[in-house]
């Protein structure tokens, strides 16, 4: 079973979904991560796809932290515009421990093959992950695949709909007008569950656990006698 799931908020993962279905014909892909990367920010992820579960927690974790500690990001294309680079990395090339076991030894991934293609200031990152590295034939077939691809995440990361954080911190501001007996927690807990954070996502934002998590938001809908996060928006939007 193919699960999308990507950081932060409802991105769309049905472009990444149909990138995953189709590599797998030319290679034992598991996972796809794709993402628009602007040096000296934080990446902005397009979607992500797996088989071995979601991948949401990994995919944030990354473009929360773990992008700074990514070999490459240390690499620098030399392709023009139109060009398609390539980069391959084994588990054991990532030196941060927390980040190889957290998103390579876990899911027991073993290999990293990233394409890359400008857009605009920035450049566009498809990565297929997989259990068991491949050889150069079936490499060659997933550059077929990505070179493929490549419009398609292009037109992704030109249409995708605002930026998932700013909209949290605005409902959550919100919230702190309408909803006063709240505590600043669970504000921010309901703000992310009502943009459509997971409790995994909203925990690693935060650096809480999602126990906590699970408990904010409890106690903010017993505050007002409310069973869903749903039910703030009659009082928060206009």
């Amino acid at each position: 079973m193919v699960e999308a799931g990507a950081a932060g908020g409802k991105i769309s993962g049905s472009t990444v979904d149909r990138i995953l279905s189709l590599s797998r014909h030319l290679a034992p892909v598991d996972e796809v991560f794709s993402f628009l990367s602007v040096r000296n920010r934080a990446p902005k992820i397009l979607g992500s796809a797996s088989i071995l579960g979601s991948a949401q927690e990994r995919t944030f974790r990354y473009a929360k932290e773990y992008y700074r500690d990514d070999p490459i990001e240390g690499m620098r294309s030399s392709g023009g515009a139109a060009a398609i680079s390539s980069y391959v990395l084994s588990a054991d090339d990532i030196k941060r421990s927390d980040y190889r076991e957290f998103c390579f030894d876990r899911p027991k991934l073993r290999q990293k093959i990233c394409f890359e293609q400008a857009a605009g200031a920035g450049r566009i990152m498809c990565n297929f992950y997989l259990r068991q590295p491949v050889g150069a034939d079936l490499f060659e077939r997933l550059e077929e695949l990505a070179a493929i691809a490549m419009p398609s995440l292009s037109q992704v990361a030109e249409t995708h709909e605002g930026d998932e954080e700013s909209l949290a911190v605005r409902i959550e501001a919100r919230l702190g007008s309408a909803y006063g007996e709240l505590t600043m927690r669970e504000r921010q807990v309901c703000a992310r569950t009502i943009a459509g954070w997971s409790a995994a996502a909203i925990a690693i934002d935060l650096g809480i656990g999602v126990g906590s998590v699970l408990t904010y938001r409890r106690r903010a809908y017993d505050r007002y006698d409310y069973s869903s996060a749903g039910e703030f928006l009659h009082r928060i939007v206009h």
